[in-house]
């Protein structure tokens, strides 16, 4: 399977459990508008609850809890719905734009000296003693400067290989002198 299928299935999934979420809050009879304080006393649960006018919390009966599971299952479903209608917005937004085979290049850092307003784009060779890596990199590298982000300039480069561990002093160098 590939990405875009994955997310389309997983995008269906989210969809159908929208619909589910819509035809469960449509059916909760809570009319209630307000806020629920809960507190513990004598190791019972007190609810109390404030209606939007008022400025009074107001104790809730246990003959009316039926009443809070309603109200907490309305602001559950609430929340929930708009959750899951901003992921399937992203999600969708992302499978339109998204498109593996072309020359679109994603940079491991975008970076910004606040003091000079400069961006810096930050890449992070990794695996620099594998050859496929170091060379998807270099062609990175290209085309970075193709499009004016000449190293030392505004692509800075932080390495490492098999045997190489990271030198923390140099990148501590680089993020005072260009970034501080």
């Amino acid at each position: 399977m590939d990405l875009i299928s994955d997310l389309k299935r997983e995008l269906d999934e989210q969809k159908e459990l929208l619909h589910k979420l819509e035809k469960r809050a449509r059916s909760n009879k809570s009319r209630s508008v307000g806020k629920l304080r809960v507190s513990k006393r004598n190791n019972t649960y007190q609810y109390y609850f404030r209606e939007d006018q008022s400025k009074e919390y107001k104790y809730v009966p246990v003959s009316e809890l039926e009443k809070i599971k309603q109200f907490i299952q309305k602001e559950y479903d609430g929340n929930m719905i708009k959750k899951l209608k901003t992921g399937i917005a992203n999600t969708e937004r992302f499978i339109k734009k998204y498109h593996p085979d072309s020359s679109v290049v994603y940079p491991d850092f975008i970076l910004l000296n606040l003091r000079k307003r400069k961006t810096f784009i930050w890449e992070h060779l990794g695996l620099i003693s594998d050859g496929a890596y170091a060379t998807k990199n270099l062609k990175k590298l290209f085309q970075y400067e193709k499009n004016n982000y000449i190293l030392g300039d505004k692509l800075l480069i932080s390495e490492e290989a098999e045997d190489i561990s990271i030198d923390l002093d140099l990148v501590n160098t680089k993020i005072k002198n260009y970034l501080l």
